[in-house]
């Protein structure tokens, strides 16, 4: 068995090309950087953890959790740091997938959020927000029903400070 590893790091990488020149090479299966979980506990036989993504089974909208593993610091002390996520995924003609990245300080205090609307079709998606020293942030993400929509990768980008 062949084990393949893929990552986004920049505005000019792209994972589906990646995962696609892996599966090429021979590789059984590949696993997303991020791995998105059931937002609510009750629902979670409606979420379908592929090899290559995640996706909703149920016949109605369902959330999604995606932890960011990796953030920035703000190294130089008194900065603002930035958290940087690229999503990239696909949903059905009529259908849409719309994801919010939150932050949250160490204490638990939000310190910032964008979201990112509608998207459809193969899509790929940059998102930013404020984080901070001991910071932690996540995706939020609602999936259209009945596998129409699926969630290929989210990965954290390099820190960027203001």
């Amino acid at each position: 068995m062949l084990i393949g590893y893929a990552r986004v790091s920049t505005r000019d990488q792209r994972a589906h090309l990646q995962l696609d020149a892996l599966r090429d090479a021979g590789c059984d299966t590949n696993h997303s950087g991020t791995v998105c979980r059931n937002y609510n506990a009750a629902e979670a036989k409606d979420i379908d953890s592929l090899p290559s993504g995640t996706r909703n089974l149920n016949t109605s909208s369902r959330f999604v959790i995606c932890p960011v593993v990796r953030l920035p610091d703000d190294s130089d002390g008194g900065s603002i740091a930035i958290v940087s996520v690229y999503l990239d995924g696909y949903a059905a003609s009529g259908r849409t997938i719309s994801c919010t990245l939150n932050s949250y300080d160490y204490n638990g205090s939000f310190l910032g959020a964008t979201s990112a609307y509608s998207l459809t079709g193969r899509f790929e998606a940059f998102l930013k927000a404020t984080a901070g020293y001991w910071s932690s942030a996540n995706v939020l993400c609602l999936l259209p029903p009945s596998g129409t929509g699926i969630l290929y990768d989210i990965n954290a980008a390099p820190y960027a400070i203001q």
